[in-house]
């Protein structure tokens, strides 16, 4: 309401924001409530997670694996199929590694 007397404020994240992620880059928090498919897509969003997109911990051997295009993004690395994106072009940030290294 525009009269209330102490404004919104933004709940704690999750305790489950580890395992929770977004499957689209269009999350918006004001959408989360509307009673559509958007809270589905967009769990990290909704539940407050600071983190959006999560691919689960790090893989062991990032220290030895490279990003070869540019502009890996870790959302197409939960929606693709695609193995060459996953296992060779973006295999850094497919794989959780902190600090992608490109080749």
């Amino acid at each position: 309401c525009n009269n209330c007397p102490v404004p919104i404020k933004d709940p704690e994240p999750h305790p489950d924001c580890p395992n929770l992620t977004d499957l689209t880059e269009s999350c918006d928090l004001k959408y989360c409530y509307t009673g559509n498919s958007h809270m589905e897509r967009c769990m990290a969003t909704c539940n407050h997670c600071e983190k959006k997109i999560n691919l689960g911990p790090p893989h062991a051997d990032c220290d030895y694996f490279t990003d070869v295009l540019p502009d890996c993004r870790p959302l197409k690395c939960l929606i693709t199929s695609d193995i060459i994106y996953l296992e060779g072009e973006c295999k850094a940030t497919c794989s959780a590694c902190p600090n992608p290294r490109q080749t």
